[in-house]
């Protein structure tokens, strides 16, 4: 993937530091990079996903998401907000591990849910064990 104009190269899926069209800033994740496809086109827009920070935007489920979408680099705009960049700091951490934000959580994901199948397949099998056993 080409970099855009400041170096920064995203993924979807990867983390990137976005301030809302009220100047607060939120950790994202990417959903959409609108550069990433084309050859020789920069990443510079983006769509992106983070937690809102509006506590009225809260429900049963715990504080909402908010999606903005066509989000401009912080370099592309003049607008005091609704941009992205890549804090430095998670770029390192990304760069360092080789995974994105989303890899990671699916992963880690994957990996409970396949330990609790065991589990229960571990259960079964005292279960049917214990019963074989009685008879």
């Amino acid at each position: 993937m080409k970099p855009n104009e400041s170096g920064e190269a995203v993924r979807m899926g990867q983390h990137v530091t976005v301030v809302d069209e009220l100047g607060v800033r939120h950790d994202g994740l990417v959903t959409a990079n609108w550069g990433s496809h084309v050859p020789g086109c920069t990443s510079t827009c983006i769509n992106v996903v983070y937690v809102s920070s509006d506590m009225a935007k809260h429900d049963c489920y715990g504080q909402q998401k908010e999606h903005m979408s066509s989000c401009s680099h912080a370099t592309m705009t003049t607008a005091p907000g609704r941009y992205w960049y890549v804090d430095p700091k998670h770029a390192r951490d990304t760069e360092r591990c080789g995974f994105t934000m989303y890899e990671v959580a699916y992963g880690e994901d994957q990996r409970r849910q396949r330990e609790a199948h065991e589990e229960w397949q571990k259960k079964q099998r005292e279960r049917l064990e214990a019963e074989a056993a009685t008879k």
